[in-house]
C-alpha cells in the first residue's frame, strides 16, 4: 500500500469520527443534562373519555366490543378464502 494512500483513509477516518462527534453533540438543545431540565412528572387528570374521544360508558363499550367481534368475525372469513387458496390444487395448463 502506497503512503499517499494510507494518508487518505486515515483522513477519511478522521473526517467520518469528527462529522459523528459533531453530529452527537450539535444535536442536543445546548444546556445541561435530562435531570437538570426536568420537571416534576404531574398526574394525569382523571377523564371519563378514551384518547380517541370516546365515553367509556357501558353502553359505548358496548358498542366498541361488537365493533371488535365485527372485525374479528369478518377476519376469520379471510382467514378460510387465504387457506383454500393455499390449499388449491394446480390445473392442467393446455398447450397452443
Amino acid at each position: 500500500m502506497s503512503t499517499n494512500l494510507k494518508v487518505l483513509i486515515a483522513a477519511i477516518v478522521i473526517i467520518v469520527v469528527g462529522g459523528g462527534l459533531w453530529w452527537q453533540f450539535g444535536r442536543g438543545s445546548g444546556g445541561g443534562s435530562a435531570s437538570e431540565n426536568s420537571q416534576p412528572a404531574s398526574a394525569a387528570p382523571v377523564s371519563d373519555t378514551l384518547p380517541t374521544g370516546s365515553s367509556t360508558s357501558d353502553a359505548s363499550l358496548q358498542t366498541d366490543l361488537n365493533a371488535i367481534d365485527t372485525q374479528i368475525n369478518s377476519f376469520g372469513s379471510d382467514n378460510a378464502s387465504v387457506q383454500s387458496g393455499l390449499t388449491d390444487q394446480p390445473v392442467q395448463q393446455s398447450s397452443l
